[in-house]
């Protein structure tokens, strides 16, 4: 569960909705 330092910056929103495989660490990021 290693977060990108480019999904982390400008893809919070993206791959929270584009990615829903992503859902386990969305609520980590939140």
């Amino acid at each position: 569960m290693e977060p990108l330092p480019r999904v982390e910056a400008k893809g919070l929103k993206g791959m929270h909705r584009l990615s829903p495989p992503s859902s386990a660490n969305v609520p980590f990021y939140v």
